[in-house]
């Protein structure tokens, strides 16, 4: 108990210093203790509260809006996916810490914790007491608002309970699976030979498969979650199944972490120590989270391929070609974005979904767009010593350095589009509409960077260049949207043409 008020004490100060930290970005001043100080926190405070009040609420409303519009066929695709998506979060749960356990030190733990004779376990506890807690709100609020989408098709007025039957539910999954992950990431810190296992982390991956074979077998908590949600008498005992063995491997979790190798786990939480004594700068640019696990990743390999003997244009090509093709993970990820969001877009045009969702579309593709599309070009205009060397404008650079992944972007949408099965006619325009939508991403994200204000800038290109299609499609046409496009292209393409 001693060891655990050290940590708790520890955890307290790091937490009342994070704190301030973050309300010094709004204007706070620690060093100044007078009343008005003292009012503007509350003042903080209040805002924070009724932000999260009016988002719930605005959850919740929503939900029961899009619960009235389902058909018994939508109804019955969620009520068959939704089992499927509690088993991807346990094996992803699972995967991850296989991968790296989640028992994360920052730098000030690393000097207080790892070299003094506290009791392992604390930090254990502790840590893993933080991280359960973040996924049951996060998690359970989802499960409520599902809850309520759910249970208002066919009772309307008890989705209230519905959603309070959801959040519980989801609470104990959640507990029970983060209590088996942190098992196996401290099996990892205890037996030094499973750490040597670089694919023991694909193990629970074939859970997906077993699965899919013998359903029974694996999805029945997520058939529980759905019973409970709906109040079914059926799933308060699989609920309590679920509750006693959550509480019996949290049970076995605090009795061997005290055998923890605070080593290990110091050794494998560098990146994480990295990332978060950048702060605040690790949010506003995300780039340097990319590029510390970049320099990771790449310390743990010997590079492999050589560049050929290309000059000129097919010289940038070839090297960003070499550049891709040894980080595979930025093509995969461009094509399955491109696919993703060729679904969303199609689920907005043809189901009966409100036009304010293209609003979220512009917005996504305007802030999260795909990470790997200018990868290397990103990487030439921060090196500018060696930029000056390549005697070419920054359109012919794009052009050499994105072939590849753009080529990766419309894969993936194209794919997801010729999927839908529509006519020919539509199958053609759509097409053409998905690539002239894949190389204005690539052009706006490219203007941007020009700029100090990348994010900022990349979101009103976006938003503007794409908004201005979907605006003439939907006011003239189809055709009329890839000639706003084409114009558009070639304006982007002559502001970077005239940067270089």
């Amino acid at each position: 108990m001693r060891d655990l008020q050290l940590v708790a004490a520890l955890r307290w100060r790091q937490f009342r210093e994070d704190a301030v930290y973050w309300l010094r970005t709004v204007g706070y001043e620690p060093g100044n203790h007078s009343f008005s100080q003292r009012i503007y926190v509350l003042y903080l405070l209040l805002i924070g509260l009724f932000w999260v009040g009016s988002m719930l609420s605005w959850g919740y409303e929503q939900a029961t809006f899009f619960g009235r519009q389902f058909t018994p066929d939508t109804l019955a695709g969620w009520l068959a996916a939704l089992p499927w998506v509690v088993l991807v979060i346990q094996v992803s749960a699972l995967t991850l810490a296989l991968r790296s356990t989640p028992l994360k030190l920052s730098f000030p733990d690393i000097a207080y914790v790892v070299g003094s004779p506290v009791e392992r376990s604390a930090p254990v506890i502790f840590g893993f007491i933080r991280q359960t807690l973040t996924r049951v709100v996060f998690l359970g609020g989802l499960a409520a608002l599902i809850g309520v989408l759910l249970v208002t098709p066919v009772d309307i007025e008890g989705r209230g309970m519905g959603s309070l039957r959801g959040f519980v539910a989801a609470a104990v999954l959640v507990v029970l699976t983060w209590a088996l992950a942190w098992l196996l990431g401290v099996l990892r810190l205890i037996f030094p030979g499973l750490r040597e296992q670089r694919y023991l982390w694909l193990l629970p991956v074939a859970l997906l498969g077993v699965a899919y074979v013998v359903p029974d077998a694996l999805l029945w908590p997520g058939r529980t979650l759905l019973l409970v949600i709906y109040g079914q008498p059926q799933g308060w005992l699989p609920l309590l199944l679920l509750t006693g063995g959550a509480l019996v491997v949290v049970a076995l979790l605090f009795r061997i972490s005290d055998r923890v190798n605070m080593m290990h786990a110091a050794d494998e939480s560098i990146v994480y120590a990295r990332i978060k004594a950048l702060g605040l700068m690790a949010w506003r640019d995300p780039r340097l989270q990319l590029r510390i696990h970049g320099q990771t990743a790449r310390a743990r390999r010997r590079a492999w391929l050589r560049l050929p003997n290309a000059y000129g244009f097919n010289g940038l090509v070839a090297r960003a070609a070499l550049s891709y093709v040894r980080h595979p993970l930025m093509l995969i990820t461009t094509a399955l974005w491109g696919a993703a969001m060729t679904y969303v877009a199609v689920l907005v045009i043809t189901e009966p979904l409100p036009v304010q969702l293209w609003i979220g579309w512009l917005l996504v593709a305007g802030l999260v767009p795909p990470v790997g599309l200018l990868y290397v070009f990103r990487a030439d205009l921060e090196e500018r010593f060696l930029r000056q060397f390549v005697l070419m404008d920054h359109l012919s650079v794009l052009a050499a350095d994105a072939l590849l992944p753009l080529a990766a972007l419309l894969l993936g949408a194209l794919a997801a589009w010729l999927l839908q099965g529509f006519a020919a006619e539509v199958t053609l325009i759509g097409v053409a509409l998905i690539v002239l939508v894949c190389l204005l991403l690539t052009l706006s994200g490219a203007a941007a960077l020009s700029n100090r204000r990348v994010l900022l800038t990349r979101v009103l290109i976006t938003a503007a260049s794409l908004g201005v299609m979907v605006l003439a499609g939907m006011g003239l046409g189809p055709v009329a949207a890839l000639a706003v496009g084409v114009v558009i292209a070639f304006i982007l393409a002559g502001v970077i043409m005239g940067e270089g």
